[in-house]
């Protein structure tokens, strides 16, 4: 069906691979999900079937589909689009971008978040690893394993889930107060804070590895009126400090966030962003 080709990355639960349908020689991502001691945990199974499932059943062009899923040999595995990278790497790489490139992924990124959001589907762990991008500069939104989906009798929730960095006060909260919820505005937090990661390279705090240390900077955050270094315009900053608001209720929506005079002129960045990527990330 599939012919493997070359390993793009590998961690604890297992792989990635560039692979082609022997059908007609498209190219996709295989993503091969490993079992642990020959069987998958209660929690892992819950996890791929909230990732296949999201993928499969909702469509857009701001989020990764999975064309396929099934079990060999031992592991599950995914048919995925073929994307070139995640923004990890641009904040990783060693070469300068402009604003209009931030504001082009940002615009990009929020689209596909209010995609998910009108859909009642929380991502719960937006960040820039779960941000990818290919050679035309589609930007999608991946990793579907923390999603959760909301409902008119289940309009928040309480479990916890995320990254240290990227978590919200009202998703920090859950842990020390039974009473804790949270819905849709945590992707925003989490979403301001990788616009913040994507602009200065690293997220705030992140240094600091030190969970509860982290935790108490996050609740009692002073990020000031200028988040972002100072090469970065004020439109900007504002941008970010308008998605990082504490009070979850007074936090924008991604529609409204869409709005911000930051991204007016997005989509007429396109052109230098793609420039950018094809520069930086030559296939």
């Amino acid at each position: 069906m599939y012919k493997l080709h070359k390993k793009l990355a590998e961690g604890g639960q297992g792989e990635v691979w560039v692979c082609t349908r022997k059908t007609d020689g498209k190219e996709f991502a295989m993503k091969l999900v490993k079992y642990k001691k020959n069987k998958f945990s209660q929690k892992e199974i819950e996890n791929l079937v909230i990732e296949i499932g999201v993928m499969q059943i909702h469509d857009s062009p701001h989020m990764l589909k999975c064309y396929e899923a099934f079990n060999y040999k031992g592991a599950v595995f995914m048919i995925l689009d073929y994307m070139s990278g995640c923004i990890t790497d641009l904040c990783e790489s060693d070469f300068e971008y402009s604003e209009a490139a931030c504001k082009y992924i940002c615009f990009e990124t929020l689209k596909g978040l209010h995609f998910l959001h009108e859909r009642h589907i929380v991502h719960r762990d937006i960040k820039s690893d779960n941000i990818l991008f290919d050679k035309d500069a589609r930007i999608m939104l991946a990793d579907f394993g923390c999603a959760a989906q909301l409902t008119k009798q289940l309009s928040a929730r309480s479990t916890f889930r995320g990254t240290l960095h990227w978590l919200s006060p009202e998703m920090i909260r859950t842990l020390t107060d039974p009473n804790a919820k949270y819905g849709t505005a945590a992707d925003i937090w989490a979403f301001g804070i990788f616009a913040i990661e994507l602009a200065n390279r690293q997220p705030p705090y992140y240094e600091n590895r030190d969970q509860h240390s982290v935790f108490g900077k996050i609740l009692n955050s002073t990020l000031g009126d200028r988040p972002l270094d100072k090469k970065w315009s004020d439109e900007f900053n504002d941008f970010v400090k308008t998605a990082l608001q504490h009070d979850e209720h007074a936090r924008p929506s991604a529609l409204q966030l869409l709005s911000h005079p930051f991204l007016k002129d997005a989509e007429k960045c396109k052109e230098e962003c793609l420039a950018m990527l094809e520069k930086g990330f030559k296939k």
